[in-house]
């Protein structure tokens, strides 16, 4: 929680600085920054910031806020078009269901609707994040052969960053959805000594 506390007072401290009058909150109370922000009639990364509050309310194991925020988000992104965070703001939401023990089918729409507009956005990080949670809700449905042919191509087109936490954790993934036989890679034979006897 502490992270995106972090996270989401720098993003409306640094907003904040640029209409200070319009948002007399003290630093510590973080989600009626949102709020205020709100308001104050400001629009702009209004998405973003209720997703980072949704996260934060996930954090702190507010299930119901989580979904009502998540929501508020969503409905922010389609009423004033600002959709740059649309496909991270599904897999959120997509990922609180999933905690919340709804239906695979629930969670595997959204997913699929985030990868979708992650790609006609060229959003390839956001793309690999729907991927990765796609792949694990597969792997847990016994469609492993599928869930491999989704996330390999996505992650072999990065060629660098990783040292990512989002790369490090897709080839985690990998590394669970290959048969075993290929992670234990090819036999190697142990060379023998020939010595001639004379």
């Amino acid at each position: 929680m502490v992270y995106y506390t972090g996270r989401l007072l720098a993003k409306l401290s640094t907003v904040g600085r640029l209409l200070p009058a319009a948002i007399p909150i003290e630093e510590s109370n973080f989600f009626g920054r949102v709020a205020a922000w709100q308001k104050a009639g400001a629009r702009l990364w209004l998405p973003l910031f209720l997703t980072l509050e949704a996260e934060a309310c996930a954090k702190a194991g507010r299930s119901d806020d989580t979904l009502e925020v998540i929501d508020c988000a969503i409905s922010a992104s389609q009423r004033s078009g600002e959709r740059w965070y649309l496909a991270e703001m599904l897999r959120i939401k997509a990922r609180v269901l999933s905690q919340a023990n709804h239906t695979n089918d629930q969670v595997e729409t959204l997913l699929a609707k985030s990868l979708e507009i992650a790609r006609s956005q060229q959003a390839r990080c956001w793309e690999l994040r729907a991927a990765c949670d796609l792949a694990l809700l597969w792997q847990s449905n016994s469609r492993v052969k599928e869930a491999l042919e989704l996330l390999q191509p996505i992650y072999t087109r990065f060629t660098e960053g990783f040292d990512t936490v989002d790369l490090q954790r897709a080839r985690q993934i990998l590394g669970s959805l290959e048969p075993k036989e290929s992670r234990k890679g090819p036999k190697l034979n142990k060379p023998t000594s020939k010595r001639s006897r004379s």
